[in-house]
């Protein structure tokens, strides 16, 4: 057994309690609605189906997957891991459309355009009458 062990159990109880406490009370509620809220009714069912699709292969690959990857490339795999997370970063950041601050009619814009992620960053004009600044 390690020397530190008692040190090891505490941080992994630690992290532990971190991720479920706070990563799944913050982080996962907002990943079922975002389908809904952004699909219009004719595409919302395959929208969030497909949605529960990939959670659901992303569950597995974590459950069961990583470790046979941890048991046959040891420390290797945490750069395979890095490379995969960096390619999804590449992809999210160029692909998604950014909704940030938009109300659902400039939303509903955003998405109808044929270029959605060029209109989400687009500079806008705000009309703004006189007298009421």
């Amino acid at each position: 057994m390690h020397r530190n062990s008692s040190t090891i159990r505490y941080l992994c109880l630690h992290s532990s309690f971190f991720t479920e406490s706070h990563f799944q009370f913050l982080g996962r509620r907002c990943k079922r609605y975002y389908p809904v809220e952004v699909l219009t009714s004719e595409t919302r069912g395959k929208g969030s189906g497909f949605s529960s699709l990939m959670s659901s292969l992303s569950s597995f690959i974590n459950t069961y997957l990583i470790p046979i990857g941890l048991g046959n490339l040891a420390r290797k795999f945490y750069f395979v891991w890095l490379i995969w997370n960096a390619i999804y970063i590449g992809i999210v950041y160029f692909t998604f459309p950014e909704t940030k601050g938009r109300t659902l009619e400039e939303l509903k814009e955003v998405f109808n355009a044929s270029n959605p992620v060029k209109r989400s960053i687009a500079k806008r004009t705000v009309y703004v009458p006189k007298g009421t600044t």
